[in-house]
């Protein structure tokens, strides 16, 4: 399956300041990785449905700036605080399942996956899975995140 790896700064520059090859996290979650989206494939991805449905009480996607402008720290707290409780009422629906396998991967999943994204992030220099990435983000509140080179990813 193929995903994108989404580069991320906080400051405005190219990622020649850091490469994404011998990423622990981007190797542990891929198969291969490298190639990048042109600049069609890159705005689409921006424009996409999903990736804003993803910051969506985060912060605002702006496309055609490359940018993420990230809300206030109160607003992106309820945000996630809701979709933990969220995430604990699906992991709990599974209780009663036989399937030893299931229980415990939907909770590797919810460990890894935002909103059951896959896409893995690389922020300020290294990989994250969707969900570390979010749970950090809070202690970027009110600041603006740059969007950089996206890659094509497959595992």
């Amino acid at each position: 399956m193929h995903f994108p790896i989404i580069e991320i700064n906080s400051e405005n520059y190219k990622d020649e300041h850091f490469s994404i090859y011998d990423d622990p996290t981007l190797e542990y979650y891929t198969d291969y990785y490298g190639e990048e989206y042109n600049s069609e494939e890159r705005m689409r991805l921006l424009e996409s449905e999903w990736f804003n449905e993803m910051f969506d009480g985060i912060g605002k996607v702006i496309p055609e700036k490359g940018i993420i402008q990230l809300f206030d720290e109160d607003t992106i707290r309820r945000t996630l605080d809701s979709y933990f409780l969220d995430v604990v009422e699906e992991i709990a629906r599974h209780v009663d399942d036989d399937r030893i396998w299931r229980k415990f991967y939907a909770i590797r999943n919810a460990g890894s996956e935002y909103k059951h994204c896959s896409a893995l992030f690389f922020y300020n220099g290294s990989g994250h899975t969707s969900m570390q990435f979010m749970e950090d983000v809070i202690y970027s509140a009110g600041e603006q995140m740059y969007i950089g080179q996206i890659y094509d990813a497959h595992y």
